[in-house]
């Protein structure tokens, strides 16, 4: 009589960790109650598959990848895109509502935190602030320049009014401090324009700090 034989099936952990398993710059598989809000517009997906989590509350905002490395991903996306360059307002538009909610408008002016998992390969824990990156990207600097400068008077009824007693920081000069120091404006004409706007409805410290703010 012929014996049957049996055969054994041998398990394998691969499958499994392979599954649960996330990817570095993928912001969207963050665990959700790692605080990462969720953002469906046109913005918050280019950000997001760049390397950039947008977090709930006054949480810092996340990057998972070298700042550098975010802006080159982002202009990309951007200028590759099927509607380029009609998406730049879409992108814009998206910015706008987001940064409506005042928390979500003080953490795009405040520094972004590097992810754990790749400190290593960034330049250190922080990282410019979500506003500061946004102006390094050329295709869409002049729009996001426009966008920052008109939330200036939203803050001048409240005499400079203190939005973080943690950082004691005040929003008007948070916003001027994204135009420091930019490695290159794109539209200088436009800066000056909507900055010297800004003059005739600020107070004098402010007015000081735009002087100092207008390119050369």
């Amino acid at each position: 009589m012929a014996k049957t034989k049996t055969s054994k099936r041998r398990r394998t952990s691969g499958d499994d960790t392979t599954k649960n398993k996330r990817s570095r710059g993928d912001v969207n598989n963050v665990p959700p109650d790692g605080g990462i809000l969720e953002n469906h517009s046109l913005f918050g997906q280019l950000i997001g598959r760049a390397g950039f989590g947008l977090m709930k509350g006054k949480q810092p905002n996340q990057l998972s990848v070298d700042q550098a490395v975010f802006q080159r991903d982002l202009g990309l996306a951007i200028k590759r895109h099927q509607n380029f360059p009609q998406v730049v307002d879409e992108f814009v538009e998206g910015l706008q509502a987001h940064i409506e909610d005042p928390d979500r408008f003080s953490s795009s002016l405040l520094a972004t935190v590097t992810a754990a998992e790749c400190e290593e390969s960034c330049r250190g824990g922080n990282q410019d602030c979500l506003m500061r990156l946004l102006l390094g990207v050329e295709t869409i600097q002049p729009k996001v320049m426009t966008v920052l400068l008109e939330k200036l008077p939203e803050f001048m009824g409240d005499d400079d009014q203190v939005f973080d007693s943690d950082t004691n920081a005040q929003i008007p000069r948070l916003i001027l401090n994204q135009f420091r120091w930019l490695d290159r404006i794109v539209d200088s004409k436009l800066l000056c324009r909507k900055m010297l706007e800004m003059l005739g409805i600020t107070t004098r410290d402010i007015q000081r700090d735009i002087i100092s703010c207008l390119p050369e």
